[in-house]
């Protein structure tokens, strides 16, 4: 047991440009760039407000981020892969991943807080 998902014998590019990557996929190429650049301005939210909307937009980046790899590295749930997108962080996790977390998760709580139901 170790790093068997790093497998560098896999064909995988960091980097496709987007024209390429859309040729085949343009749903994806969409999804993918409206992702990374919600997760951005909602960076851009949780910097111009308190330091509690930072935390909550770090804790979704990482633990949607430690979900995604703790369940690539089980043997017994090894068995799903991403699409290869534009941004490639590893062989099988693209950079949009990360950012579908930080939008799902930092709009949830704090929605929740602009409701009144926490905080």
């Amino acid at each position: 047991m170790g790093w068997e998902w790093y497998d560098t014998s896999v064909p995988w590019k960091p980097y496709t440009p987007p024209s390429v990557k859309f040729e085949t996929e343009p749903t994806l190429v969409v999804c993918e760039f409206l992702f990374i650049s919600l997760s951005f301005l909602l960076l851009l939210h949780a910097l111009a407000h308190d330091r509690q909307h930072l935390f909550v937009w770090v804790g979704s980046l990482v633990s949607g981020t430690a979900n995604d790899i703790f369940f690539m590295v089980l043997p017994f749930v090894d068995n799903f892969f991403h699409a290869q997108c534009c941004f490639m962080i590893t062989p099988r996790l693209p950079l949009y991943i990360p950012c579908a977390y930080v939008c799902f998760m930092y709009v949830a709580v704090v929605a929740g807080w602009r409701w009144g139901w926490g905080k």
